[in-house]
């Protein structure tokens, strides 16, 4: 044990070599003035904790602002005051011209036309319920109504005239028969599919965030098949009337160009 002697105030004082042990002591707890290793290694620490908090971005947070907290900028194409015009333009259109057609059907007996009178009623209806969708706000039934009329079948049933008008009437029959048959599965399907949680709001619903996988496949089989029908089929007429004299086989080669650049815009449409 070390020496311990009484000082001149009477109080006991340390030896010396004890002095010399505490003297040490404190050097090693205290940081020199100059030596800063241990305050930047608890600023180190603590700056990589709040990195992290930093790191976890709350998308729900941000919302309609952009990472700097700036309001994002609606385009005016997908506000959905001009999105619900489009689609009630796109009903009165082709309900108009679905009755044109379906008249021409019936004078001429012309089961291509009569296959093109339903593509455009379903086509209408669809985009009812699309109109219905962005103004009032979506629900459960009227997505599965937009999806199964637009998504689905509006395309085949459009194709199946261009096969009538291309391969004759025993050929198209029989593919008629075989899209009833797709038809009644694809209704059957979009009517007891599971929907992943209640859709609502106003903004277009895409079908691989909230339906399965086999509406999904249902429409991507039959848009897809549907528009390369559609396509060739107008790539082959308009150059058929391009070869044929006098303006009206002009005007009908320019009218199958557009039916190929419309069917190529809607099949890239981007909801499945």
């Amino acid at each position: 044990l070390s020496r311990v002697d009484d000082g001149p105030d009477g109080r006991a004082d340390l030896g010396g070599d004890d002095l010399d042990d505490r003297a040490r002591l404190e050097e090693r707890a205290e940081p020199a003035p100059g030596d800063t290793t241990a305050t930047h290694d608890d600023d180190a620490a603590a700056g990589h904790d709040e990195t992290d908090r930093v790191r976890v971005v709350d998308r729900a947070a941000l919302g309609a602002h952009g990472p700097d907290r700036t309001p994002r900028r609606v385009t005016p194409l997908r506000s959905p005051t001009m999105v619900s015009a489009l689609a009630f333009g796109a009903t009165a259109v082709a309900t108009l011209f679905a009755q044109a057609t379906l008249a021409r059907a019936t004078r001429n007996r012309s089961p291509h036309e009569g296959a093109w009178a339903f593509a455009l009623f379903v086509f209408a209806l669809a985009s009812a319920a699309l109109s219905i969708g962005v103004t009032t706000g979506w629900d459960n039934g009227t997505f599965r109504a937009f999806y199964l009329l637009g998504a689905i079948l509006s395309v085949p049933w459009l194709a199946l005239g261009t096969v009538y008008l291309l391969l004759g009437r025993t050929i198209g029959r029989r593919v008629q028969w075989c899209l009833v048959a797709f038809s009644g599965l694809a209704v059957g399907t979009m009517l007891s599919c599971a929907i992943d949680g209640p859709i609502t709001g106003t903004t277009i619903p895409v079908g691989h965030d909230v339906l399965p996988v086999l509406p999904r496949a249902l429409a991507g089989t039959a848009s897809g098949l549907g528009a390369i029908v559609i396509i060739v089929g107008a790539v082959l007429s308009a150059v058929r009337f391009a070869r044929q004299p006098g303006p009206e086989a002009r005007r009908r080669a320019g009218a199958n160009v557009l039916i190929a650049l419309g069917t190529l815009i809607l099949s890239a449409g981007g909801l499945i």
